[in-house]
């Protein structure tokens, strides 16, 4: 289950199942996309580059996946390697 909710700055994902609670969040105003627990402890960066305009964001398998305004591109951050690689590209 998720939960998402945005404003200009930033969007943020809910993930929760039996093993956790996450917060997923994008920034809009810094292109980073940062992880942390659902209170806001132990943020970290996941994903960072001026290339990128990450808008929205969605969480699944280890994966997060972004919309970006700049290339109207889809994105895919594998969270345990690190790569990055574009889903799909705009017509």
């Amino acid at each position: 289950m998720f939960v998402c909710f945005t404003n200009i700055l930033y969007v943020c994902i809910y993930v929760t199942n039996s093993v956790f609670e996450l917060k997923i969040r994008c920034d809009v105003k810094t292109n980073s996309i940062e992880r942390m627990n659902v209170d806001g402890s132990q943020r970290t960066l996941l994903f960072k580059d001026a290339e990128y305009e990450p808008i929205s964001v969605a969480f699944h398998n280890g994966v997060v996946f972004w919309a970006d305004k700049k290339k109207g591109t889809i994105h895919r951050f594998t969270v345990n390697s690190h790569t990055v690689k574009t889903a799909s590209k705009s017509r």
